[in-house]
């Protein structure tokens, strides 16, 4: 039997009201939640099926209910023979154990007859929603610009850009996402938006000059500090007291005036009051008249409170309210106008996905909030669940918390969760649900509503829980974090860690700067390099080798109640973001021997081989794009040399890339013209099959023709690549069931998902739970807990872009707009922005905090935090200044705060000596924690390289010195198994499906043998000119031909018709009907060989084939004809070519091989003669016997 603190049962045991349980890391809420599951099924009667137990994850309700399931089991196996546990066990697979969103599909599909829902709906996956959500912006952009409608013109001259509709869809979106986290999101929005249009009174009544006015309040608060600290310096010593001491007691009574101001009349009074002030000047101290430190820091602190009144006075008191109203009602009409573009999208939206019977997880919930008004499904609810746990409350949000009201009673909830841990509010999630509840439930247990916090951790070793305690006491307050880290919320030790004491925190603080070499002198070759190698490098070295270090060393088995050896899967790298850190961490790690996992929802888009690869179906689309063309040449699947593209340049200077080639081709006849020739060739006949395969099938087909996926198998790391190259097969399936197909658009939409940052994640070859180092973002590792943690990347600054941004959004604030008045081109702020960016940027850097809580008390034995700065001596002058709010909300990254904390304890003083201040004098806290500082610097990565080459270039004598094959057994049979050749390696050399051009070429000694590409940077002069090629033309040509009927004779008036109305239907675009060939068009359609056509009963155009060729062995052949017909019950082959030549001869000898294969190919298949083969060349206006 476990042996449960008192908390721990309050919270089992507790019944007849609703409960928070407040449950600090490593406190054992699963167990608990766990036993009072039990407990209340078999001791008091309630069946499971009639408890909801909610989950953040399906992964973590599947675990609960296996633990449900443990757990009965071993009661069972106590209590014997047990009716009630039996059919407990019976009823588990009908319980409620669900995520929300499990919950609504439930209870949709049950009362779908009351929304008209298809009962059979389907859940979209990631990538169609992407496709629909872009089909319907578009679809509704081109409306609105239809219209013209004046507020709509003014939202885009106010908040888009000239490049395109990008930024007006992000602002969509941006809208339309957001509003998803209200239970009636549109309600919301417009409501938010009329509030906009107010008048004077109602603007000093308004939540932003509330929120505003909070704020300022709250710095002036911070001021007071300041300068009660800067005076109590200054009465340390008398002349320093009479010289700035005087001067700060006046900072003081002006500061109360500001604050009686702010009190007393408002923001107008305060106004006024601010810009009257003005500062005295210090008086001058004479050199050595008092000690320098203590001048620095008074003169220091009241620097710092001048900062902060002057942020006031230029900030948001620097404009007049009737003016930030004027400004307010100026921006309504954009907003509104935006507003009303959300909801059409949402209308869209909807439709489409209504379509395809889909729905998406929002949908999910305000469908599911929908049935819950009406009484007769959520009172059907109440009375079914006698009780409803909800897991992780602190990551809800305010629709998932409406659903829970209206299904719960008024004492049967119990939540759990920490506020501490609530890391998820860029999805919307809501930590205040949480803190309303925590100051508004009884501790004492005396109400129908009371809380219980869990304290004691039984995850981490006595001196992590100790170091974590001393950082955040300092840290979080209700300002910083949101909740105050006093005595309810400390760790409290509750793991027992044997008789092994060891240094478990580790701090490493990097200084990436090079020092300069003395007396001027350059830096050497070796330090230019380490000045160039990324921070991520340099961690990611010093990490690998702190892991190699560990080996031998122990751990900790909790439940073997032992020590064992440390493993890498003991370890985990924590990464506060991934992008552009865990891959540059992997390749370290690989050069290191270190076996890596890294769980990645980015990096696929960046990954070598799928750039080159997307490049190539972009020439496959579109052969006019240099950038792409050049990359697909360079690679393995062009094979061009350096020197062959330089070449074609220099033929060419002032033409597009794409040009200069086509160019080369018409005027050079040398053998790289012959391989130009070649690769157009099959470029073109790609583009032509493109149309015919399923895009899935056309891309595997690629992959195996050009070998690129065999190439990329014996690079480095061969099997990840490959992997990525399978997952972009499997992306085309995807894309093609969304019911939008072709090349064209999945080239698009993965352009398009690049440019929103929709990356995803690269293709796992290895599993994480094999014995590997484990890289993850802190947000992944929530929840889980590693005997080892590296915490990387701490120095890596906020990312504060989503406070910049032209339109802010707040939960209870509303919309805030940058103001634009059109007229002048003048960008301003107005007051509901500078309330919501203010919020906001409390708010972010509190979940930063709490992201840092996270990450720190996933270790259970050691922690080792690695942040790297640039120039060590200020950075550490910064961290002196201590943990006041103020100087907390100005960090710039986690590390700064790390550091800020520790310069105030003991084993932080080297922080305090690197910043330039002296230990004594300055109060240190007295603490248990202990801790382990040190500085790095990039040079001793070199020392580390140095000593892993002296240990390989040992293990290398060792093998040569080997002299244990005398006899030479062991060479012999060494050479034996090297030499062993297969048998049938012709067989191995032949593929099994093989095009016409690869044929032709092998006819003629094109060898396609791979060879490794040199790596080489495009020089500029490569630039992208969109005009189109010959090869398009030639293109464009070739789809009039595939596309135009066939069944009659054409005047130049008719084809001149037909190519109009086409380009109307959207066949052609304009700029394609100006660069078709007319003349040579008109001349096949009044030559011989289409009267023939015109004749013959059976015409065939376009026609894909494959067909196997088995004389001597298995060789499968494909192409497509762009033209056969019957004639006196024989094929006649007609072939389109555009080159420009200069005689008929020319191209029967280019092309005589494929239309020789072409007549064996047809003849094969339909086991009729063909009599003839003709080219027909629109250039030369006359059809070539072949």
């Amino acid at each position: 039997m476990a042996n449960w603190t008192d908390d721990q049962l309050e919270a089992i045991e507790s019944r007849g009201q609703n409960l928070l349980v407040s449950a600090a890391a490593g406190s054992g809420k699963t167990a608990v939640l766990v036993e009072r599951i039990i407990r209340m099924v078999v001791e008091d009667g309630v069946d499971i099926d009639r408890l909801m137990i909610v989950t953040f994850t399906n992964a973590a309700a599947g675990e609960m209910r296996e633990r449900i399931m443990g757990a009965l089991v071993d009661k069972l196996e106590i209590e014997g023979e047990s009716e009630n546990i039996r059919r407990q066990i019976s009823l588990l697979n009908r319980a409620s154990i669900t995520t929300v969103h499990s919950f609504c599909i439930n209870v949709l599909r049950k009362n779908f007859h009351f929304l008209d829902l298809d009962p059979n709906f389907r859940i979209a996956d990631a990538t169609e929603t992407k496709i629909l959500v872009q089909e319907a912006l578009e679809e509704l952009l081109e409306d609105e610009y239809g219209q013209e409608e004046p507020d709509f013109v003014k939202l885009v001259e106010s908040y888009s850009e000239d490049k395109g509709d990008l930024k007006l869809e992000s602002l969509i979106l941006k809208v339309y996402y957001f509003i998803q986290s209200q239970p009636y999101p549109l309600k919301w929005l417009f409501e938010k938006v009329e509030n906009l249009n107010v008048s004077k009174e109602e603007l000093l009544k308004s939540q932003w000059l509330e929120s505003s006015m909070q704020e300022i309040g709250e710095e002036l608060e911070e001021c007071a500090k300041i300068l009660e600290k800067a005076k109590m310096l200054a009465e340390e010593d008398e002349i320093l007291f009479e010289k700035y001491g005087q001067t700060v007691i006046e900072d003081i009574a002006s500061l109360k005036s500001l604050k009686r101001a702010l009190e007393e009349g408002g923001f107008e009074t305060l106004q006024r009051e601010i810009m009257l002030l003005s500062h005295s000047r210090l008086k001058t101290l004479k050199k050595d008249e008092v000690e320098e430190s203590l001048k620095q820091e008074v003169k220091a602190l009241r620097d710092e409170y001048k900062a902060i009144v002057g942020k006031l006075k230029d900030g948001i008191l620097k404009k007049d309210l009737e003016d930030y109203r004027r400004d307010m009602i100026e921006m309504y009409p954009a907003i509104s106008s935006l507003a009303k573009l959300v909801e059409k999208f949402t209308q869209r939206y909807g439709e489409k996905k209504s379509e395809r019977g889909i729905l998406d997880f929002n949908d999910l919930e305000h469908m599911t909030l929908e049935l819950l008004e009406r009484e007769e499904v959520s009172s059907s609810l109440r009375d079914k669940y006698e009780y409803i746990f909800v897991d992780e409350y602190q990551d809800s949000n305010i629709v998932q918390e409406t659903i829970v009201k209206k299904i719960c009673r008024e004492n049967n909830l119990f939540l759990v969760g920490d506020v501490k841990q609530s890391i998820y509010r860029f999805r919307l999630a809501d930590p205040t649900l949480f803190i309303e509840k925590y100051f508004e439930y009884d501790k004492e247990g005396n109400s129908k509503s009371s809380r219980v916090d869990l304290s004691r951790n039984f995850r981490s070793r006595k001196q992590i829980i100790d170091g974590v305690n001393f950082l955040f006491k300092q840290l979080m307050s209700e300002r910083l974090g949101e909740i105050d880290y006093g005595e309810d919320a400390y760790l409290y030790t509750g793991a027992e860690y044997g008789d092994i004491y060891d240094n478990s925190i580790e701090l490493n603080i990097v200084d990436k700067k090079i020092k300069a070499p003395e007396e001027g002198g350059a830096l050497s070759e070796t330090d230019m390099e380490l000045e160039d190698m990324q921070t991520a490098e340099v961690e990611a070295h010093f990490i690998a080798d702190k892991i190699k270090s560990l080996a031998g060393e122990k751990t900790y088995d909790a439940k073997k109640g032992e020590y064992r050896d440390i493993d890498y899967k003991d370890m985990v790298i924590l990464l506060r973001t991934m992008k552009n850190w865990a891959g540059v961490y992997e390749e370290v790690f690989v050069k290191e021997g270190i076996p890596i996992y890294t769980d990645d929802s980015s990096g696929y888009f960046e990954a070598m081989e799928v750039k080159v690869f997307l490049n190539l179906l972009s020439i496959v689309d579109n052969r006019a794009q240099d950038l792409p063309l050049l990359s697909v040449m360079r690679s393995p699947i062009g094979k061009f040399k350096v020197e062959e593209l330089v070449a074609i340049r220099l033929h060419d200077r002032t033409s597009s890339y794409h040009r200069a080639l086509e160019k080369y081709i018409e005027e050079v006849d040398d053998e790289l013209s012959e391989k130009l020739l070649d690769f157009k060739s099959k470029v073109d006949r790609w583009k032509r099959e493109s149309r015919y395969y399923k895009l899935d099938e056309f891309i595997w087909k690629l992959l195996v023709e050009t070998s690129y996926y065999n190439y990329v198998g014996g690079m480095v790391n061969g099997d990840q690549r490959q992997a990525n190259l399978r997952m972009l097969v499997d992306r085309a399936d995807e894309f093609e069931k969304a019911s939008i197909n072709g090349l064209f658009n999945f080239i698009r939409f993965s352009d398009k998902l690049k440019d929103i940052n929709g990356d995803m994640g690269t293709a796992k070859t290895i599993g994480e739970n094999e014995n590997v180092v484990r890289i993850m973002s802190i947000h992944k590792s929530k929840g889980l807990e590693f005997p080892v943690v590296f915490c990387g990347g701490l120095g890596k600054q906020f990312n504060k872009s989503d406070t910049r941004d032209e339109l802010l959004l707040h939960k209870d604030l509303g919309i805030g707009a940058k103001y634009v008045d059109l007229e002048s081109r003048r960008y301003g702020s107005s007051l509901p922005e500078l309330a919501i960016k203010k919020k906001l940027s409390v708010e972010n850097l509190s979940e930063e905090l709490r992201i840092l809580y996270v990450a720190f008390t996933r270790a259970k034995d050691k922690l080792f935090m690695y942040g790297t700065v640039n120039g060590l001596e200020k950075s550490c002058e910064k961290w002196s200044r201590g943990t006041n709010t103020h100087t907390l909300l100005k960090a710039s990254c986690l590390l700064d705060w790390v550091c800020m904390a520790l310069s105030k304890h003991p084993d932080g003083k080297d922080i305090l000596a690197r910043g330039g201040c002296s230990a004594e004098g300055i109060p240190l806290l007295e603490d248990e924690s202990e801790w382990t500082v040190n500085f790095l610097e990039k040079a001793e990565i070199l020392n580390i390289q140095s000593q892993e080459a002296l240990e390989k270039k040992e293990k290398k004598k060792v093998l040569e010195s080997y002299r244990g094959d005398r006899d030479g057994d062991v060479r012999r049979e060494v050479e034996r198994r090297f030499s062993w050749s297969y048998p049938f390696e012709e067989a191995t050399e032949t593929p099994s499906k093989v095009s016409v051009t690869y044929l032709k070429n092998l006819e003629i000694g094109k060898s396609y043998e791979l060879k490794i590409p040199e790596l080489v940077e495009y020089p500029s002069f490569m630039a992208e000119e969109k005009t189109l090629s010959a090869a398009d033309r030639g293109t464009l040509n070739h789809r009039v031909l595939e596309k135009i009927p066939f069944d009659r004779s054409w005047s130049s008036e008719e084809l001149e018709q037909y190519l109009k109305e086409s380009t109307e239907n959207g066949e052609f675009t304009e700029e394609e009907l100006e660069n078709l060939d007319i003349a040579g068009l008109e001349l096949f359609l009044s030559s011989d060989i289409y009267s023939r056509i015109l004749k013959s009963e059976s015409v065939k155009r376009e026609q894909p084939f494959v067909y196997a060729n088995t004389e001597e062995r298995e060789l499968y052949i494909q192409g497509i004809i762009d033209c056969y017909f019957e004639e006196d019950g024989e094929y006649v082959i007609v072939d389109y070519k555009t080159d420009k030549v200069e005689s008929e001869s020319q191209l029967a000898k280019r092309y005589s091989g494929q239309l020789g294969l072409y007549r064996e190919a047809l003849e094969s298949i339909s086991k009729k003669r063909v009599k003839v083969s003709y080219i027909y060349s629109l250039h030369l206006g006359k059809e070539i016997e072949v």
